[in-house]
């Protein structure tokens, strides 16, 4: 018996696939229901593999989605079978971060692979309420950060992916947002004289 995981039905969180030798053989996989890891629901992919030892996922055909492959040893077989299906588009939303004080963003930059017939976008919000975070906005690389609020400690940002060919799919590298404190002016005395 073995076990792997992988989105196997491009919702975003991680699904279980299983090789077991009980009787005949079976592959399988459990669809993560809730994303928690709480709520599984049993999927068959082939009941009459017989005395499957070992499972894997990837993507085999190059659809953009994850496959099953299984090796047999009463049949002396490799096999794969297709459980879903390519996914034209998602999100990929990050964790919401606190900088610790209020700042001016003064730069955002990502490196990224486009394809033809790709497409990445990326949308920011900020806030100095992290309960009110805001609306998303679509954000421009470069200088200033085009499209995300100065004077907040909360940034968080999402990127879409979109394809329309099952052959290629849009890849994020990395992704930067610099800042920099925004400093009080020094307060003013109306009258005085300061001697070293």
């Amino acid at each position: 018996m073995s076990a792997v995981t992988g989105d196997l039905d491009g919702d975003g969180d991680l699904d279980v696939a299983s090789a077991g030798w009980n009787g005949t053989g079976r592959m399988a996989w459990f669809e993560n229901m809730d994303g928690q890891g709480t709520d599984w629901e049993y999927r068959v992919v082939d009941n009459g593999f017989d005395q499957s030892s070992s499972v894997h996922v990837a993507d085999v055909d190059g659809n953009g989605a994850l496959d099953v492959l299984g090796s047999s040893w009463g049949l002396h077989e490799l096999a794969w079978w297709r459980v879903g299906d390519f996914v034209a588009e998602g999100w990929l939303t990050s964790s919401i971060l606190d900088i610790g004080e209020i700042a001016d963003w003064v730069d955002c930059r990502w490196e990224a692979a486009e394809p033809a017939s790709t497409i990445l976008t990326v949308e920011a919000r900020s806030s100095s309420d992290v309960e009110e975070m805001g609306p998303w906005t679509p954000v421009a690389q470069g200088p200033g950060c085009p499209g995300v609020q100065d004077g907040a400690r909360f940034l968080q940002y999402r990127v879409h992916f979109d394809s329309s060919s099952v052959d290629v799919s849009p890849v994020l590298h990395e992704i930067e947002f610099s800042w920099e404190p925004r400093v009080a002016p020094a307060p003013r005395r109306s009258a005085g004289r300061v001697s070293p």
